[in-house]
């Protein structure tokens, strides 16, 4: 390799790293932002419960279902999907206190 070609591998190689370092400040400095649904119509958060501090049980809307989900520190599971007919008045409790009714 003559020295001529050696500059310019390390300039070339110089100008990629100061390219990916600004890259990196620009995505910590303004974040990653994908465009998204701004109309919100296909998911809808119905209710959330805490139950620590990072975690807990919510119920959202998909599309036209229903689902209860668990959400934890890097982790969310889909527990059931809540039928239209899956009421208070099925399951016997009371959403007000939790305890049973007698029917």
């Amino acid at each position: 390799m003559t020295l001529y070609s050696e500059l310019q591998f390390l300039l070339n190689s110089l100008t990629v790293i100061g390219a990916l370092v600004f890259l990196y400040y620009l995505i910590n400095r303004y974040g990653f932002k994908f465009p998204y649904n701004k109309g919100g119509r296909n998911l809808e958060l119905l209710e959330k419960l805490p139950l620590s501090g990072d975690s807990g049980l919510i119920v959202f809307r998909a599309g036209k279902r229903q689902y209860l989900g668990f959400y934890s520190r890097g982790d969310f599971k889909i527990l059931k999907e809540i039928k239209d007919d899956e009421d208070s008045s099925t399951t016997g409790f009371s959403a007000n206190d939790g305890s049973r009714r007698n029917s």
